[in-house]
């Protein structure tokens, strides 16, 4: 999903629904019926961004922010713990930026800011989250 309501604000999001099922598994027939490895339920992220427009004050000025959210899932098998799951979660980033013109070339500097909220938990992969990053 894309929609931009005038042409300087933009949204966008996204979503994943699975409902996958281990059906045969001969190595492992105890799996039957559980779910996939790093397949989670429901993935859902969405995004706005707001960028000034050209001949404004703050031309070249933009932020924004997203989110993603995770339902668990069964953590890579590898690991010797096939039933491990990971945690339901909700990721939010934020950014600003400029970007300005000198000459032919475009330059930009900005800040993100990943794991706003400063959660903690585990991911598909097994591995904690990372705390907020600048």
């Amino acid at each position: 999903l894309d929609w931009r309501p005038v042409p300087e604000l933009t949204f966008t999001g996204s979503a994943q629904f699975a409902d996958g099922k281990v059906k045969k598994n001969p190595e492992a027939p105890e799996e039957i019926g559980f779910g996939l490895v790093s397949s989670p339920e429901k993935m859902i992220s969405a995004a706005a961004r707001y960028e000034f427009a050209k001949g404004s004050r703050l031309q070249g000025l933009s932020f924004g922010f997203g989110l993603s959210h995770n339902t668990p899932t069964r953590i890579r098998p590898e690991i010797g713990d096939r039933y491990r799951i990971s945690d339901t979660y909700t990721h939010v980033r934020a950014h600003v930026r400029y970007a300005f013109r000198r000459g032919e070339t475009l330059h930009s500097f900005g800040v993100n800011v990943e794991n706003v909220l400063d959660e903690e938990y585990t991911q598909e992969e097994n591995f904690l989250s990372e705390p907020r990053l600048w």
